[in-house]
């Protein structure tokens, strides 16, 4: 066997992705979304093959009904199924005592396929920062991202999505000072439906969301838990998913007019995402 040359080795930085120590081990080279420049780290990868904004496909839109498909906007929301349940806060530990609701629904932990990959910290349970910024989360901006999966979604129940927001949190690792306000979206969540080996179906969902917390400090608290009833809806063979959003209005912003605020970006923290009961094959 040939030896390594170790210094060639410490010529090329790389960045080892661990979803905060769940599952996710893939390498990156130097600071891939993880830059102390917030501009560096939005996540726009659209899969080819899902991107609708460039390759027809057969589409649905639902605009989802607050009442008639079940959207909760808290862990405390009567129409989120398991909030008597499970412990929304407590996502780190998983025992009889707390019963995780991150650590029970991870998407990795019934489907080993959803551990690899840059994404995977979506799926590890993972709920809050916990001090780990861009390491337990996937920044992105209103055009979202396209991702497949490599199997195809069999049974399903509800979807749910945790997250928060931010304008310009930070420049050059510094605080931008931005103080905490409220921002309006409409959120936009499509399922890849496969019709055959080389086409799919667009199934989309939008909700308008009105109060989102924006630069607000850490606490569990101030996260949104989104999410809704799917029994209804037909997303069998489900190989791919994408998360967009619509900026609608940002209080920061509009109360410093425009001109003031040019460079300014609005963002998603996305920290996990969920099927509960989902099977895939």
């Amino acid at each position: 066997m040939k030896k390594v040359n170790k210094k060639i080795l410490l010529l090329f930085p790389i960045f080892i992705l661990t979803g905060c120590g769940y599952g996710l081990k893939e390498v990156y080279p130097g600071n891939v979304y993880n830059s102390v420049d917030y501009n560096l780290n939005f996540y726009k990868e659209w899969n080819k093959d899902l991107n609708y904004h460039e390759v027809e496909m057969e589409s649905e839109s639902h605009v989802l009904d607050k009442d008639a498909d079940k959207v909760f906007l808290s862990p405390n929301d009567a129409y989120f199924p398991d909030h008597n349940d499970y412990d929304y806060a407590d996502d780190l530990d998983f025992n009889d005592d707390t019963r995780s609701y991150g650590q029970t629904f991870a998407l990795s932990k019934s489907e080993s396929s959803f551990k690899y990959g840059y994404l995977s910290k979506l799926f590890d349970g993972q709920m809050f920062c916990h001090g780990r910024y861009e390491l337990a989360r996937v920044q992105i901006g209103e055009s979202g991202f396209a991702a497949k999966t490599s199997k195809e979604l069999k049974e399903y129940s509800y979807f749910a999505l945790n997250f928060k927001a931010s304008l310009d949190y930070r420049r050059d690792g510094v605080s931008t000072g931005i103080p905490a306000h409220n921002s309006s979206i409409i959120l936009k969540i499509n399922f890849y439906c496969k019709v055959n080996s080389s086409t799919y179906k667009r199934v989309e969902f939008t909700y308008p969301i009105e109060h989102v917390n924006t630069n607000y400090s850490e606490a569990t608290n101030i996260y949104t838990f989104f999410g809704f009833d799917l029994e209804k809806y037909d997303i069998s063979r489900c190989a791919g998913y994408s998360i967009e959003y619509e900026l609608v209005h940002d209080e920061y912003i509009e109360s410093h007019g425009a001109e003031y605020t040019p460079s300014l970006t609005h963002c998603l923290l996305l920290y996990e995402m969920f099927l509960p009961g989902s099977t895939w094959h």
